[in-house]
């Protein structure tokens, strides 16, 4: 597709007037990306400042769920400013910047102003008037986080507050099915199960862990043919690997603090990520064009989706060097580090709309089904993330990399 026919394509699908489109912008994001070759650390940069500015476009401490080329600005995202804030904690801390340390701060007690008496955290975009499971847990990884580095009471005694809930909601069969996203339940809640896990590390309440086990053994449980996870979808569709692998990063984390299921759980992400590997990434290996996985699988990992959804790259690119980690398999740094280039070709860094330079796209092209023309907050935080993993691997374990958890103050 040339740069003429990208433009007429995304004009007559949006409407869009012409002064609203940038050369730059289609050429990166709507036909084949080339490398510009800027350094990781100009990229980490230029991704930081785009979170930055969209935190200080909330003017309270929130941010924004991302910017839209149709809608401009978003409304405030609870859910993901909540795991922002474990991105900025460790960018804070590898990198020695004390401004993104006071800026997750600033999220922190953001999320506590917001949270319902119940000890649930609003679901969707907005202050929603109705709670979700999910978000709910991703507030508590943020809130964790902060009382980790500080020792601070409110952000335990917030998360406290969320996981209490989190609990009452549980089924007993280990499965969240009241007050999640379109009332249907979620594999992907096993990142809820990380967050409430780590409450437990910190507190020392087994309820916590007792109720994040009961949800890991439910996920393991719902595993079919070629280790695919039921119940990965947003609704009953094909999942997008941004749900497939909030999935299995879900498992991923709970491993340190569940060591009794540690060989389940790895036989268990190991199949579907080898899969993923041989059909997708060894197979076009050798050829000369960013590596993408297709946005969405069906039950047999078949995918027939000619767009590319980039925060389940940046994502299973984080699996990836986690299972390097732990297998001591260099495929898979490999294939991290091919990811992570692949999504690199997307990011805008010379453009001058400071709404577009330094994200992410929710998609590749940019007109593609996951979140079409949309720069969401979490594409750039995974971004960040994966970058970090791939210039600051050495000598740093996934767990601390990925939450700073130092403390091990017990309330």
């Amino acid at each position: 597709m040339n740069l003429a026919k990208a433009k007429r394509k995304i004009i007559s699908m949006f409407r869009l007037g012409k002064h609203s489109l940038n050369l730059d912008l289609i050429k990166r994001c709507a036909i084949c990306p080339q490398d510009s070759k800027h350094a990781d650390e100009t990229r980490l940069d230029a991704a930081i400042d785009w979170l930055k500015r969209a935190q200080d476009i909330s003017n309270c401490g929130g941010v924004p769920a991302g910017y839209s080329l149709t809608k401009g600005w978003l409304p405030l995202y609870p859910e993901t400013t909540g795991y922002i804030i474990q991105t900025f904690a460790v960018c804070a801390k590898i990198l020695e910047r004390s401004d993104l340390l006071e800026r997750a701060f600033k999220m922190g007690d953001w999320e506590i102003s917001i949270q319902f008496p119940n000890g649930a955290i609003p679901g969707g975009w907005g202050i929603n008037s109705y709670p979700i499971v999910f978000n709910t847990g991703q507030v508590v990884l943020g809130w964790n986080t902060l009382f980790s580095i500080t020792g601070e009471r409110r952000f335990i005694d917030a998360a406290k507050r969320a996981c209490d809930w989190l609990i009452d909601m549980i089924d007993e069969d280990g499965c969240w099915w009241k007050h999640t996203y379109h009332n249907v339940p979620h594999a992907y809640n096993s990142r809820v199960a990380w967050a409430l896990l780590q409450t437990n590390e910190l507190c020392g309440e087994d309820k916590y862990k007792n109720a994040a086990k009961k949800n890991i053994e439910w996920v393991l449980e719902n595993i079919i043919d070629h280790g695919y996870f039921k119940y990965m979808s947003f609704e009953n569709e094909k999942p997008f690997t941004h749900n497939i692998a909030y999935t299995i990063s879900g498992l991923v984390e709970s491993i340190p603090y569940l060591p009794e299921l540690e060989a389940r759980i790895l036989d268990a992400i190991i199949q579907p990520c080898d899969i993923l590997f041989d059909k997708y990434l060894e197979k076009s290996r050798d050829r000369k064009e960013p590596k993408m996985l297709p946005a969405r699988f069906d039950p047999h990992w078949n995918s027939y989706d000619r767009f590319s959804c980039l925060t389940g790259n940046v994502q299973f690119a984080q699996i990836f060097y986690a299972l390097s980690k732990m297998t001591g398999k260099e495929k898979y740094r490999q294939a991290a580090d091919a990811l992570v280039e692949g999504v690199k070709t997307t990011q805008s860094i010379n453009n001058q709309n400071p709404t577009i330079r330094g994200a992410i796209a929710g998609s590749f092209p940019i007109f593609g089904k996951y979140l079409r023309f949309t720069f969401p907050n979490w594409a750039t935080k995974f971004f960040i993330d994966a970058l970090l993993e791939k210039m600051f691997d050495k000598g740093i374990s996934l767990k601390d990399f990925k939450s700073c958890q130092s403390s091990k103050a017990k309330i």
